[in-house]
């Protein structure tokens, strides 16, 4: 995933409060059209974005060239609320959380993680693409969440 950016680059990951499937391909598009006038003080910033897994928009920054600002983070957080409005998806409710079960994601409340133990889950909290590459995914137990 984001084949052409290395491992050091800031990630965002916005979950929904449903399956982005029968919308990937216009969210997608979207994103695309965001990322590619993306800036910060005027200077376009190298990233990417794009649906991944069903339920995940995510955000994608090299940051070793120039840093996302922050103004460049609250237009992409403006960005998010309005394509949420847009399609009625909800991308900020922290208590939402995807898990891994019997080969299919499955969308919990973060209450309900304890019933899940032995599954694994997304990570919400992975903040570079290294990470999400290797270690986004990972057992239940082995989290602080349970």
């Amino acid at each position: 995933m984001f084949d052409n950016l290395p491992d050091s680059c800031r990630v965002w990951i916005y979950t929904g409060n449903k399956s982005l499937n029968y919308i990937e391909e216009i969210l997608n598009n979207e994103i695309s059209n965001f990322v590619s006038s993306w800036a910060t003080h005027g200077t376009e910033l190298i990233g990417q974005g794009k649906v991944i897994n069903e339920f995940f928009l995510v955000l994608v920054v090299d940051e070793s060239r120039l840093g996302a600002s922050g103004c460049s983070i609250d237009s992409s957080v403006n960005f998010i609320k309005t394509l949420g409005l847009k399609y009625d998806i909800d991308f900020f409710d922290r208590m939402n959380m995807v898990i891994y079960q019997n080969g299919r994601n499955k969308l919990v409340h973060f209450s309900d993680l304890k019933e899940y133990r032995e599954f694994e889950l997304y990570d919400p909290l992975i903040n570079d693409l290294g990470t999400l590459r290797t270690n986004w995914l990972k057992p239940i137990i082995d989290t602080s969440y349970v």
